[in-house]
């Protein structure tokens, strides 16, 4: 593995129950990541982006809700996500999204694209499979940083693809069948909502497919978002090494379960937040068109937890 590139490091935040948790980094809480989408209108040579947080169902369910993001000064500020500003996918994967916009010369985080996310036709050009490397970002909640959010990395590999819905049990009763990768990343709690990404070497070849690349680039790609692991159970036995009715013990099996990121990006082209994008640069339009910034317009809905 190459070093990771801060971009994807800066993308990460910590999300916690309370403000007070945020403030005095308690263990329990999840990880969150921003991802951004282009502008469909064009306003000459500018870039303009909407904002996006990104985590899981369970971890917005299970009602936590604050947001923890890294000043520039070295500090950190925690803000409250409003009840009902949660977006999540039509068939129940393991999604949240909300609207998410900050002040970018105060607060030191970047963003992920959507143009990272992995496709089922980009699996088929390049080959994806078993035993491709994979990493997570996102939150060790047993040194996660006192003074600022230290996002730590987790090294894996996928262990299978998304041939067969695996059913997922949370802690928040949040039970279902999930189209997802399973990761082999020895996967911990804290990482839920982390974003995984999928490491293509550059100069691999395979015995029945092209090579992926003749110069020095690599590919890396969001393979999805981590929703937890999945357990293992085992029955225990009393001292004469006899099994004991009703007595199981659950571990971890390591296998980190990964919502593929083409479900993010579904949930991103639902037809609310397809209008409310549209809203939005309409109303960039018009602002521009008086001289105005774009960090002036806004729209209902439009979550900022601060004065971006």
């Amino acid at each position: 593995m190459p070093r990771i590139s801060d971009m994807l490091v800066k993308a990460i935040v910590y999300l916690y129950p309370t403000i007070e948790d945020a403030e005095n980094s308690q263990s329990k809480g999840a990880t969150g990541f921003i991802v951004n989408m282009a502008f469909e209108r064009k306003f000459g040579d500018a870039i303009y982006q909407h904002a996006y947080l990104v985590t899981n169902r369970h971890v917005v369910d299970a009602d936590i809700k604050v947001v923890r993001l890294n000043r520039f000064d070295g500090g950190t500020d925690s803000y409250l996500i409003p009840d009902g500003s949660w977006f999540f996918h039509p068939d129940g994967d393991d999604i949240a999204i909300t609207n998410f916009r900050f002040d970018r010369r105060v607060y030191d985080h970047l963003h992920l694209l959507d143009t990272m996310f992995i496709t089922k036709d980009f699996i088929q050009e390049q080959d994806i499979g078993i035993g491709d490397d994979v990493f997570t970002i996102g939150r060790f909640k047993f040194h996660e940083g006192r003074k600022r959010n230290l996002p730590s990395a987790l090294f894996g590999n996928i262990a299978q693809m998304p041939e067969e819905k695996i059913l997922v049990r949370q802690a928040t009763n949040y039970t279902a069948l999930q189209e997802a990768f399973l990761a082999e990343m020895r996967s911990i709690g804290g990482y839920s909502g982390s974003p995984a990404f999928v490491y293509l070497a550059p100069y691999t070849h395979r015995m029945t497919k092209e090579p992926r690349g003749l110069d020095n680039k690599f590919y890396t790609r969001l393979l999805g978002i981590d929703s937890g692991h999945l357990p293992t159970e085992e029955r225990i036995k009393d001292k004469d090494g006899k099994m004991m009715d009703g007595w199981r013990v659950e571990g971890n099996s390591a296998m980190a379960v990964v919502i593929p990121a083409w479900k993010l990006q579904e949930l991103l082209d639902i037809d609310e937040l397809k209008q409310q994008r549209s809203e939005y640069e309409e109303k960039a339009a018009q602002v521009l068109s008086e001289g105005g910034a774009i960090s002036n317009v806004t729209v209902p809905d439009d979550n900022e937890p601060s004065s971006a």
